[in-house]
């Protein structure tokens, strides 16, 4: 069916995969959890010809550094594939999720868009938007994930006429997965018949009748699609070729009841992950030989630091929790790389910012011979994610260099519908330089004073806001006077 597309040429939506994800996924806090939720048919990957796994690695490694939760399907046919195993492996540890459904790929994928459980799913068959499907992202082979082209349901329907009954009775008349098609139709033939209604009709008849009260519709729909056809079509022999055995019924539910394999609350649990570097540390050796730095590719190496920087700087959690639990209770929880990593702003572009970064606990965790701890990357990392997480790095840069901001710049019009999660919390996104403690914000070099304070004098559990406030009074009293200007400053 790969001829229905460029019909649906009028609908189609091309955005930056990074750009839509991150526009719409980390700064609307799409589901709560600041990322897309974007289901990959694995199967297709698996059906490419000359697919390496290298190749696979790759891919999910450009994966990474997008504000995505991706999750991959495969079928009963796919886990045969002898890259199966090890493709599942590396899904997981690349923080992603692997899924394997009862039947059909796309019949799950289209279910679960319609759900709400996936934001955006990646295919070629357009037997998605039958099926249900209202967000779909036209996938080729050796997709590289750059640039999404979108078809919404509603966009569809508002520029070319095609409902989701007028696709269904296109698929039936034209042939698809599942059929052959009426023999002598014409694709201008089922367009026609597509758009007159006839198919809406069908679809909701498929979906709410009984079987034998959808036996007897059937005969009254099938003599006003003859009707149809005759008045569009000169050739009468055309009618005759609509037998009584139009539609298949097997066919037809399968379209209009798709059956899922899973429920809406079994997918609940995708949310964002980090990946698991001791995993891919142990996977890269087996199946590339990648033991040292010299022995990965320099290309994927920086494209897998640069990926996951932004993964790090884009992840959802509190961090004064986590500098609470350090200081009370001497927990260190914190991700690679933690956030002291990120060191200056060099440059900046409309999009993003040029930021040094410390990449010795990256390196270190993925490979030996991790080199000198002050080894530094210039990683791009876009602007609305810097900002949110560590404002304060931005804050000064600003300061330095003054960026100039196009009044007239337009913005996107969103491609989903608005599911955006609650307010972020204030206290979710503070940096290395600035600690929230009740309600007030102190500098970097604050906290760190504050740590090495309980280095030497230990705080009991169960301590509180108030106990930190304190502490850190006390430390003003021993001479941090310079410190207390820039806390007065920002309260």
């Amino acid at each position: 069916m790969d001829e229905i597309w460029p019909l649906l040429d009028r609908a189609l939506q091309c955005r930056p995969l990074k750009n839509l994800a991150i526009d719409e996924g980390f700064v609307a806090n799409r589901n709560g959890i600041q990322s897309l939720r974007i289901g990959i048919d694995a199967v297709s990957w698996l059906s490419e010809p000359n697919i390496t796994l290298q190749d696979i690695c790759c891919r999910l490694c450009r994966l990474l550094g997008l504000c995505v939760t991706a999750v991959f399907l495969f079928d009963k046919t796919a886990t045969q594939d002898p890259l199966a195993a090890p493709f599942n492996a590396l899904i997981e540890a690349f923080g992603f999720y692997s899924c394997l459904v009862k039947g059909d790929v796309v019949t799950d994928l289209a279910c679960l868009n319609r759900m709400g459980s996936l934001d955006l799913i990646f295919t070629t068959e357009m037997e998605a938007l039958v099926l249900g499907a209202t967000h779909v992202v036209y996938s080729p082979q050796e997709d590289d994930f750059i640039e999404a082209f979108v078809y919404t349901s509603h966009r569809i329907q508002a520029r070319t006429c095609l409902s989701r009954g007028g696709l269904l009775l296109f698929i039936l008349l034209m042939g698809g997965k599942y059929i052959e098609g009426l023999p002598g139709c014409t694709e201008a033939i089922a367009l026609r018949q597509a758009v007159r209604g006839l198919g809406d009709t069908l679809l909701l008849a498929a979906q709410t009748l009984s079987l034998a009260e959808l036996n007897a519709f059937l005969t009254v729909w099938r003599a006003d699609l003859r009707v149809g056809i005759m008045a569009a079509n000169t050739m009468s022999e055309m009618v005759a070729d609509v037998p009584d055995s139009f539609p298949d019924i097997v066919t037809l539910l399968r379209y209009a009841r798709p059956s899922p394999s899973f429920a809406a609350s079994q997918t609940t649990l995708w949310v964002p992950k980090a990946p698991d570097f001791a995993a891919l540390r142990k996977l890269w050796r087996s199946f590339f030989q990648w033991r040292s730095v010299a022995s990965i590719p320099q290309g994927f190496l920086s494209a897998f630091i640069s990926a996951v920087c932004v993964r790090r700087l884009s992840e959802l959690r509190n961090e004064l929790q986590v500098l609470q639990a350090h200081v009370l209770h001497n927990t260190v929880a914190e991700t690679i790389p933690p956030l002291s990593s990120f060191l200056s702003i060099r440059g900046h572009s409309r999009t993003a910012f040029k930021v040094d970064v410390f990449i010795a606990p990256i390196v270190a965790a993925i490979c030996e011979g991790a080199g000198p701890p002050s080894a530094k990357m210039c990683v791009t990392v876009p602007r609305q994610i810097l900002a949110r997480t560590l404002p304060s790095l931005v804050q000064h840069y600003e300061k330095c260099i003054p960026i100039r901001v196009n009044a007239q710049t337009t913005h996107s019009q969103p491609i989903l519908g608005s599911t955006a999660g609650p307010p972020i919390d204030p206290h979710l996104h503070r940096d290395a330089h600035s600690r929230r403690f009740g309600g007030r914000v102190y500098s970097g070099a604050f906290v760190y004073a504050l740590k090495a304070h309980h280095a030497s004098h230990p705080l009991e559990a169960g301590g509180s806001d108030e106990y930190l406030r304190l502490v850190i009074a006390g430390i003003i009293q021993e001479g941090k006077e310079e410190e207390k200007e820039n806390i007065d400053s920002v309260m």
